[in-house]
């Protein structure tokens, strides 16, 4: 009986989390179904649980519990191998070591250099990662950009808010507690003064969907400016066409 008793108290508790952060979990799962699976999955559990309790279970309702809770138990394992996957080839570098780096080339170069450098930096970073994670997930457009959003949440970039995503038209993201600015002193703030490798990082995804277009970040609010976050936007632009 007391183990019954802790199985309801620990369903109760899961469902509370799992509805308390559904926000988070949903950008690292790009999936509100994966969610509401995971939801249905703890409440047979609890019902399962109650039921034990008021010795009310019939033989054919625990069959189906059980064979739920074992395809319930295979897509989370299929899920976390998928994710785990995506994640292969990123390495993690501390806020730090990062900050170092920019107050190191924006003392090696002038300061709009610097900020080109990592600008540009991100960029190619940002294509080369759309272009292999297309590859081995098969999303495109608006859904792979959440994916990537989820991906970039789970290795500390930031927690993400959707403004606006329409590939091919624009998209806007405003990043809450984003790396680049995490703890810098206030001293360095004027190093910086704005998040350009981020924000080249997803133009470069956005070049990466669109390889026709033009595709550009521009910042509009940095904390390092006084704002409560940071927010960019990404705009699909017509290529120049080449001279013959």
């Amino acid at each position: 009986m007391v183990l019954e008793f802790a199985s309801i108290f620990a369903s109760l508790e899961t469902l509370f989390l799992l509805l308390r952060f559904r926000r988070l979990l949903r950008s690292m799962l790009a999936s509100n179904y994966v969610i509401f699976g995971f939801i249905v999955l703890v409440t047979l559990l609890l019902a399962h649980c109650v039921l034990e309790v008021l010795d009310m279970e019939q033989a054919w309702l625990s069959s189906i519990i059980h064979l739920l809770w074992s395809a319930g138990f295979a897509a989370a394992v299929v899920v976390s191998i998928s994710f785990s996957k995506m994640l292969r080839g990123h390495f993690s570098l501390s806020i730090p070591s990062f900050q170092s780096l920019v107050k190191r080339l924006s003392t090696m170069y002038s300061l709009p250099a610097a900020k080109s450098i990592l600008y540009a930096t991100g960029k190619e970073a940002g294509h080369d990662d759309a272009v292999r994670l297309m590859k081995e997930t098969g999303l495109r457009d608006e859904a792979f950009v959440r994916r990537l959003i989820g991906i970039c949440t789970s290795l500390g970039w930031g927690r993400y808010e959707t403004v606006s995503l329409k590939v091919g038209e624009g998209l806007c993201l405003r990043v809450y507690d984003c790396f680049e600015t995490t703890g810098l002193a206030k001293e360095d703030a004027p190093v910086l003064t704005s998040v350009c490798f981020q924000s080249g990082y997803f133009a470069g995804v956005a070049k990466a969907l669109r390889p026709d277009m033009q595709c550009e970040a521009r910042e509009a609010k940095c904390p390092l400016r006084g704002d409560p976050y940071c927010e960019f936007t990404v705009t699909f632009s017509e290529a120049p066409k080449e001279e013959s």
